[in-house]
Parts: C-alpha cells; structure tokens; sequence
C-alpha cells in the first residue's frame, strides 16, 4: 500500500522544522546530548535533516517509513566522496535488534540505519546501535555493528555497554512529549 504523509511542520525550541518526525529526533539528539545542526547544507540533490557534529561528521536523514530507503545507495557517494564520515537514516522508530557485539550475541537498541566507509574503503550498511563506550563516564554513544566498535559520538573504541532498549524506548517517548503540545505552523 502506498499512501503519502503530509508533513506538519512544527517549532521545538523556537525552531521551526519542516515536519513532526524532524523535531522529534531534534528532542531525541536533545535528550542525548548530541550536538547537532539542522539543514546544515545543500549538496548536488540533497539537503540532510541534521548533521550532528562531535567527534565525527554525520549528515542525517529522516523519513516517515523504512521504505524511504530502499535505494539508499543514493548516499553512497556522500560517504565516498568525503563529504561526511557517515550518513544516519533514521525513520519514525527505535527497534530492538538481535546482533552481533564483538562476536557475542547481544540484543542491541537501534536507531536507524548507519552508512560508513570501513578500513578497506568499501561501504558498510549498518544497523545504528546505540550504547555507551569505553570507560568513561554515561554518555549515549553510536556505532555500526562490526568487528571494530568505534564511537561516532564521543570517539571511544572498544567495549559497549548495551544500553536496554526500555532505555531508549524511554527517550524516544520523552522526545515526543516534549513536541507533542507544540502548535504546528499552519498556512492560511
């Protein structure tokens, strides 16, 4: 079934975002602690949604539904090219997954889908798993899931300590309580 879903856009922090779904993830990187721009540029055909900017570059795009994405090939050549490290899909969900964490079997939080360059060059598409890394301190974290954890947020590598999924659910709730009230721009 194909149907098309109107955006409604909206204002999170005297902000104003083209759609519900982009201030809810604003309130998500929010509540994580996440430094992240909004609309930061325009590329060839492309504006990303956000880009969040800590120890690395990741240019964000968010839709309303996963099949959005089924051609994400499209971002490839952002990744390719340099034009950012890694590129975050994200959609109107977290979702628990069942994975691989260092070659044991975990159940990890996921937040979208995860485009990186690997060592070799070749391009890595990957569940967005979220947790804490390395030893210090409680921040949320983000990774691709592969042999080599490395945090895209604060830059640690190594160990993650799996965050629950009730945790993220939790935030992702949070995020939508604090836009759900909010009056939408409407045109007249």
């Amino acid at each position: 079934m194909n149907y098309h879903i109107k955006p409604l856009p909206t204002y999170y922090k005297s902000r104003l975002y083209r759609s519900r779904l982009e201030a809810r993830w604003a309130a998500f990187f929010d509540l994580a602690e996440w430094k992240v721009e909004y609309e930061p540029l325009d590329l060839y055909e492309w504006t990303p949604d956000f880009l969040i900017d800590e120890h690395t570059s990741i240019l964000v795009e968010v839709k309303p539904q996963s099949s959005y994405f089924q051609q994400s090939e499209f971002y490839f050549e952002y990744v390719k090219e340099g034009i950012c490290e890694a590129i975050l899909l994200l959609t109107n969900e977290i979702v628990r997954y069942e994975g691989l964490l260092a070659g044991k079997e975990e159940e990890l939080c996921t937040i979208g889908k995860l485009i990186v360059k690997e060592i070799d060059n070749e391009i890595l598409v990957s569940p967005a798993v979220v947790g804490v890394f390395g030893g210090g301190g409680y921040r949320l974290g983000l990774c691709a899931e592969s042999n080599h954890w490395r945090d895209f947020i604060t830059g640690q590598q190594g160990e993650c300590l799996v965050i629950d999924h009730g945790e993220v659910a939790f935030m992702w709730q949070e995020a939508a309580n604090r836009i759900m009230f909010l009056k939408p721009q409407t045109g007249h």
